[in-house]
């Protein structure tokens, strides 16, 4: 401010003292004088040149000053460009340095001798972190909590897209939690169907889904919702760095978990290496409803290992795992390649037998019940046993409205089989 007060003060000088002086010697006593007009004109001759110049000279200043400072406003233009360049390079590079790290990171717990729940809980540990390296907004207090990702599979033959883990509030939860809390499946299966990224936003809230894609072959989807701050410009920023960091993170992921070891834990249970019950209801639905529509023939096998419990208290847990796990590695040894076999639960296991009648399972269950009884079991100290199983046989029928009416009746035949002396086959 005084800056600006003395340059105003200097401009305006030499033009105020010309006017003062003016009129000093206009009402000054020697302005009567006949000797006046011998020395008054030529003081303000000169004065009014000396205004001339000192304008001139002001205005050449004024108009170099003002190019100066459009130069230097340029400049500054330029350099806050620049420097905006060089932060988004400085972001898209620290963006980069975090992609390799969640990579890395994904990399070393493949490796990890863990259950698959225990894989997906990291995985998505790391996609937390990744979202919070490439959102800066969150760094808001209490503004991570709202975050939510969740993954998506999708069966092989349902095509269904099954919420498997979820991570939210600093918690993973899993598919247990989406029996009394349905996951939000908005957009999941849009993009898995279209396979690409779909986004909504509303205010700040940001709802992402990816559909996760190995080789040329759609898995499941990660969905992201998530929160994000700031002008409209900074958002639809912030969305596209989310959008391109994700493609490339997804394809890493969706790789990972179609590895075939990794995969398989998602649907096979560890003990028995038979598929799990989650799966077993997904493909009986859908071969149920294969049936129906084209009126082929479908069987179901129910198998009970009599007296397990007796084997658990008096042998120990660990010679009742043994027994299942031989009791599983025949069955899959006597099943078709068509046909698939399950670990129901318990000591309970099944198998589907597609395109099969209920003469052709009831063989089959008949043929697997004397393999079992003739079989030599021993407990894990060595000490002989002797196993038996009991089998309930059932057959799509018409009149069947879905397929929990073929699981019922393959059950109540499995009942009717322990309850009518076990080790052996009986038909709904």
């Amino acid at each position: 401010m005084g800056k600006k007060i003395f340059i105003t003060f200097v401009v305006c000088a030499i033009p105020i003292a010309t006017i003062i002086i003016t009129l000093f010697y206009h009402s000054s006593d020697a302005y009567q004088s006949p000797h006046f007009f011998k020395t008054f004109p030529p003081l303000i001759t000169a004065l009014a040149a000396l205004t001339a110049v000192y304008s001139l000279f002001l205005a050449v200043l004024i108009a170099v000053l003002n190019w100066e400072n459009r130069k230097l406003k340029n400049w500054t233009r330029k350099t806050e460009a620049t420097n905006e360049e060089m932060r988004s390079q400085n972001r898209e590079l620290q963006t980069r340095i975090e992609l390799l790290s969640a990579t890395r990171e994904i990399s070393l717990i493949l490796n990890e001798d863990v259950d698959f729940d225990a894989i997906l809980e990291k995985v998505l540990e790391v996609t937390d972190h990744l979202l919070e390296s490439i959102n800066p907004p969150r760094a808001i207090p209490g503004q991570s909590d709202t975050d939510e990702i969740t993954i998506f599979f999708k069966d092989t033959l349902s095509d269904q897209l099954n919420p498997k883990a979820q991570r939210k509030q600093n918690q993973t939860y899993f598919e247990n939690h989406f029996k009394k809390i349905p996951a939000d499946a908005t957009n999941v299966k849009e993009a898995v169907e279209h396979n690409r990224i779909l986004f909504l936003t509303e205010g700040r809230e940001l709802d992402l889904t990816c559909p996760l894609v190995a080789d040329r072959e759609v898995i499941g989807a990660l969905k992201i919702k998530t929160v994000i701050v700031g002008t409209q410009e900074e958002k639809s920023t912030q969305i596209r760095l989310l959008q391109t960091t994700l493609q490339e993170f997804v394809k890493i992921l969706a790789l990972a978990i179609k590895t075939p070891d990794l995969y398989q834990r998602a649907i096979t249970d560890g003990l028995t290496n038979l598929f799990a019950k989650r799966h077993f209801l997904a493909q009986l639905h859908t071969y149920f409803e294969i049936s129906r529509r084209h009126n082929e023939p479908l069987s179901l096998i129910m198998m009970d290992i009599d007296h397990f419990k007796n084997i658990n208290d008096t042998y120990g847990h660990l010679t009742g795992d043994i027994i299942l796990k031989e009791t599983a590695k025949l069955l899959k040894d006597s099943i078709r390649a068509t046909s698939s076999a399950y670990r129901y639960g318990g000591e309970e296991l099944a198998v589907i037998l597609p395109n099969t009648p209920l003469a052709g399972a009831m063989t089959l269950a008949e043929r697997l019940r004397k393999k079992i009884d003739a079989r030599k079991f021993t407990s894990h100290e060595g000490e002989a046993l002797k196993i038996t199983v009991s089998f309930g046989v059932a057959e799509y029928q018409k009149e069947m409205g879905d397929m929990k009416e073929l699981l019922h009746q393959a059950d109540t035949a499995l009942y009717q089989a322990k309850e009518t002396g076990r080790n052996k086959v009986c038909g709904a």
